[in-house]
């Protein structure tokens, strides 16, 4: 009874000192040292504008809401673009012409911003869509079809016939969106948003945003977690396997569960129990192989969601 007593102690000690050990290391990952792409807003705020490529808006109302959308910009220290598109542009196909058409616009990738897209294209259902650069993946990127989400009862639904005045509602409630945003943000240790497609992390250490190519603390801690959970269950199926295993220390001779009267072995036979199967690749003349999917793709480090309408 003290042996099992002493032995639950040992492994309460065990399962403490390996807690201890963890809590550790999460609470000591290194302050975040690689390369940083993300680009800070310089203070221009005339790329931020609307594009008008559905022609909708006179030159009136097109002034007015570029002078709304720069005052945004100036306030929330990044670049605004609203796209209102007459082009029909796939579902599939939106998130590379957004980024790109943003970079484009702004010259250089990792810039600070967001470009809106809202589908005024003809198609059913519309599909609009909100890309995100710089440190606007960490504020708007998270869940960016919200977003979108609250527009739709500002807009017309796909089908519907419509003016510049049922539109510019909508632009006008983005930029407040964007705003209270930027107002109820708080840093989120070990948070982190991806651009899968290009390998690009976004996340905030708290003193800046970073875009980078390294993976982001966040990143590491949850790799770190599912090591150690891995490793501790593997550990102590092992561990209780061998204790069980090793419980009774009598060695046992199994000849004597043998009756030698009644074994009498008067046939031999070979027996095989493995077959080997020898291979030779064969070489052929074709060609190298190809990467699935299509073409296009964007260059620069985007994060975006959109729904549709």
């Amino acid at each position: 009874m003290g042996k099992k007593i002493l032995r639950c102690i040992l492994d309460m000690v065990l399962l403490f000192i390996v807690i201890v050990v963890v809590s550790s290391a999460l609470a000591s990952i290194p302050s975040f040292r690689g390369k940083n792409l993300r680009v800070p807003f310089n203070g221009d705020t005339s790329k931020s504008c609307l594009v008008d490529d559905r022609e909708l808006f006179d030159s009136g109302t097109e002034k007015k809401l570029n002078s709304m959308i720069r005052s945004y910009s100036e306030k929330l220290g990044m670049n605004i673009v609203v796209f209102v598109s007459g082009t029909r542009v796939s579902d599939d196909d939106t998130p590379d012409f957004t980024a790109n058409t943003y970079d484009s616009m702004m010259g250089e990738e990792f810039t600070d911003g967001v470009l809106l897209y809202l589908d005024f294209s003809g198609k059913s259902p519309a599909y609009d869509y909100l890309s995100c650069s710089g440190k606007a993946c960490v504020i708007y990127g998270e869940k960016p079809s919200d977003i979108t989400d609250k527009l739709g009862s500002y807009l017309p639904a796909s089908g519907h016939s419509y003016t510049a005045d049922d539109i510019a509602p909508a632009i006008k409630e983005f930029c407040q969106i964007l705003d209270d945003y930027d107002s109820k943000y708080k840093t989120r240790k070990f948070f982190y948003t991806k651009d899968s497609e290009n390998g690009i992390y976004f996340f905030d250490t708290g003193k800046d945003f970073y875009a980078t190519k390294e993976p982001a603390p966040g990143m590491r801690r949850t790799v770190l977690i599912i090591s150690f959970t891995i490793g501790a269950i593997i550990g102590y199926i092992i561990y209780f396997v061998t204790r069980r295993k090793y419980r009774f220390k009598n060695k046992t001779n199994p000849s004597i569960y043998v009756s030698h009267e009644m074994s009498n072995f008067t046939e031999k036979s070979d027996t095989f129990i493995r077959t080997y199967v020898s291979k030779t690749k064969i070489e052929t003349s074709s060609g190298g192989g190809s990467r699935g999917g299509g073409g296009g793709g964007h260059s620069g480090g985007h994060v975006g969601g959109g729904s549709h309408r």
